[in-house]
């Protein structure tokens, strides 16, 4: 893109740039029962101890890291509340989680 002709037509470069965003997008790994029992061992570790947590999470076919404190797991919505380190909570779904480790600040 950087070095993209000026006169190539719109439509082209709009083609062009939905190529290079989808050469980004990643499929959800399927996680096996072993891998989901330490995800749910960290878990517990980490709200138990007040321990900062990586989470690599699945969203939008693209895989995010969030960082910051497990506050609290919601069985009903199937989802973990996190706060970072600007005291602000989010919520992520636990069917989009792909990792979790404890996180040394």
């Amino acid at each position: 893109m950087k070095f993209m002709p000026a006169l190539l037509p719109p439509e082209f470069r709009a083609m062009l740039r939905e190529a290079e965003n989808e050469l980004d997008n990643v499929d959800m790994p399927l996680l096996d029962e072993q891998h989901l029992e330490h995800l749910n061992q960290v878990i517990c570790e980490s709200m138990e101890y007040a321990m900062s947590v990586r989470i690599v999470y699945h969203e939008n076919k693209r895989n995010n890291l969030a960082v910051g404190t497990i506050h609290y797991v919601d069985p009903i919505k199937k989802a973990i509340r996190i706060v970072d380190k600007y005291h602000e909570w989010f919520e992520l779904k636990l069917e989009n989680i792909i990792d979790i480790s404890l996180h040394d600040e």
